[in-house]
C-alpha cells in the first residue's frame, strides 16, 4: 500500500529575503561605528605572530557536483533518501525555553541548541529532549552576553562568541563560566581546533584598526589571539557585506568555509591549509561576484528575484552525503549528493513518506556523520495533527527502514498533549546507508 504524503512546498519570499539582506547591510554599518569605539587603542602589531603569513588555496578533493535541471514540478519521496526521521520534543519549562533554533551541535548524546534572539543563550538537552542546563546569560553585567553571535564546542568546553562586546565566554558543558577573553578584532563566527588554535570569520569592514586582516574573511590565531595566518582575500570596500548562515561550519570533524553566495566549499586544516573540496555546478546560474560589488545594491535584488541566479543559502556535510539548499526565484531546491556513488538528487519538494506529519525543514541547523538536524515550531505540528482524528492517523501508513509501518502508533502519543507554545521540535533525518 502506497503511503499518503503531506505536501510541504518550499516557497521562498524573495522580497523578504532581499529585505533581510539589505537590513544586514544597514546593521553592518552601525556595527562598524561601534567597532571604532571598541578597539580604540588596539595596536595590531601586538597581535601579529612571528610566523604570520598568507595562505594560498591548494587542491583538495576538488569534486564537481552537477546540480542538474531546476525542475519546479519535481519531487522526491523521503524514504528514498532517509531510513527514518526521529522527532525530539524539547522539554518545555520556564528555564528551558527556546525561541527560534539557529544552530544545533550534537556531542556525546547531548544537543546544544543556540537561540540567538529570544533567550540569547545556548541550551543543553539530551537526545531524548530532557533539559539539562543553560550555557550563557543575557544581560548588562560583566559576566553576561549582550549578543550570542555564534558558539562552538572544543575539548569539553563551550565557547560563546559575543560580537557586540568582541568577547569569547568559555563555559564547562554544565554551564559554569570558566573564562572571558577579550578579542582585539571583530568577528562573526569562530572555531577552535585546540586551546592554542582558533579560526575566525569576519567582515573586513569591521576591522579598520587591524590592517593586516582588513582585506581577509578568515584568520587563524593562537590562544593569545596573535594572528598566525590569513585566508580568503576579500578586498575592502569593493564588495557588499552580505552574511550567510554558515559561512564557517564544522561537519564530521572537518572545518569548511563557503564565501557568500559562492558555489565553492573549501576545507581548512588545523595546520592552516585551505583546499578546494566541492564545487556545485549550477548550470550557469551561480551568482557572479561582480554582481555584489558596491554600487549594485539596486541591481542584484531584482536579478535574483527574476530568477537569473541561484543562491546557495546553507549547506551540510555528513559521512555519506552533501546537502545544499538552493534558492531559485521563489522556490527552494534541496540538493543531495551521494559521495560514494557520485549521484545527485535535486528537487523542490521532499514528500515525507516516512511519517507524513514532519516536513523536511529549512534551514538545516546542524549535522552529524549519520544525519541532518532540522527544527520546526510546535504550533505547526499541533495544527497538522489536529486536522485528523486519532483513528485517521492509525489508518495511515509510512516507511521506516524500508518497511511499511503504522504511523499513528508512535505519532499519537507524541502529539496528543503537544501545546502550541511548546519548545520547538528537533528533527533528525537519518540517511540510508
Amino acid at each position: 500500500m502506497e503511503p499518503e504524503h503531506v505536501w510541504h512546498r518550499p516557497d521562498v519570499d524573495m522580497k523578504y529575503l532581499c529585505f533581510f539582506l539589505i537590513s544586514m547591510l544597514l546593521l553592518s554599518c552601525s556595527r562598524q561605528k561601534r567597532a571604532e569605539t571598541l578597539f580604540r587603542g588596539i595596536q595590531s602589531d601586538d597581535y601579529i605572530s612571528e610566523s604570520f603569513h598568507e595562505v594560498a588555496v591548494s587542491a583538495g578533493k576538488n569534486i564537481t557536483i552537477h546540480a542538474g535541471e531546476f525542475n519546479s514540478e519535481g519531487y522526491c519521496l523521503m524514504h528514498e533518501l532517509f531510513d527514518t526521521v526521529i522527532a525530539v520534543r524539547l522539554e518545555t519549562t520556564e528555564e528551558s525555553l527556546v525561541g527560534v533554533v539557529d544552530k544545533v551541535i550534537v556531542v556525546d548524546s547531548c544537543m546544544y541548541v543556540l537561540d540567538k534572539f529570544k533567550t540569547k543563550s545556548v541550551k543543553r538537552f539530551t537526545l531524548e529532549g530532557k533539559y539539562l542546563n543553560v550555557i550563557g546569560q543575557y544581560g548588562e553585567g560583566p559576566e553576561m552576553q549582550r549578543e550570542v553571535t555564534d558558539f562552538c564546542i572544543s575539548e569539553n568546553e563551550v565557547l560563546i562568541l559575543d560580537q557586540f562586546q568582541s568577547k569569547i565566554f568559555i563555559y564547562t558543558l554544565d554551564g559554569i563560566l570558566k573564562d572571558i577573553r577579550q578579542l582585539p578584532f571583530s568577528c562573526i563566527q569562530l572555531h577552535r581546533f585546540s586551546t592554542n588554535n582558533y579560526v575566525f570569520f569576519g567582515i573586513n569592514a569591521f576591522n579598520y584598526h587591524f590592517p593586516e586582516i582588513l582585506n581577509y574573511s578568515l584568520w587563524q590565531t593562537d590562544s593569545c589571539f596573535k594572528v598566525n595566518n590569513r585566508l580568503a582575500y576579500n578586498e575592502k570596500e569593493k564588495y557588499q557585506n552580505i552574511l550567510e548562515r554558515n559561512s564557517l561550519a564544522s561537519f564530521s570533524d572537518t572545518l569548511y568555509y563557503k564565501k557568500t553566495w559562492s558555489d565553492t566549499i573549501f576545507s581548512i586544516s588545523p595546520e592552516g591549509e585551505m583546499k578546494y573540496e566541492y564545487i556545485i555546478d549550477l548550470n550557469g546560474k551561480a551568482v557572479p561576484q561582480e554582481l555584489i560589488r558596491k554600487g549594485n545594491e539596486n541591481i542584484w535584488p531584482r536579478e535574483i528575484e527574476e530568477g537569473k541566479y541561484v543562491i546557495i543559502d546553507t549547506y551540510a556535510i555528513t559521512s555519506d552525503y552533501i546537502y545544499a539548499s538552493c534558492v531559485l526565484k521563489n522556490l527552494n531546491y534541496h540538493l543531495f549528493y551521494h559521495i560514494a556513488s557520485k549521484k545527485t538528487i535535486m528537487r523542490p519538494l521532499l514528500l515525507n513518506s516516512i511519517n507524513s506529519i514532519f516536513p523536511f525543514t529549512r534551514p538545516i541547523v546542524g549535522a552529524t556523520e549519520q544525519y541532518l538536524v532540522g527544527a520546526i515550531d510546535a504550533a505547526s505540528i499541533y495544527d497538522s495533527f489536529h486536522e485528523r482524528t486519532e483513528q485517521e492517523w492509525l489508518e495511515k501508513k509510512g516507511y521506516c527502514k524500508g518497511k511499511v509501518t503504522n504511523i499513528g502508533d508512535n505519532l499519537i502519543p507524541f502529539c496528543k498533549d503537544l501545546k502550541m507554545d511548546d519548545n520547538p521540535i528537533i528533527l533528525l533525518y537519518y540517511f540510508k546507508k
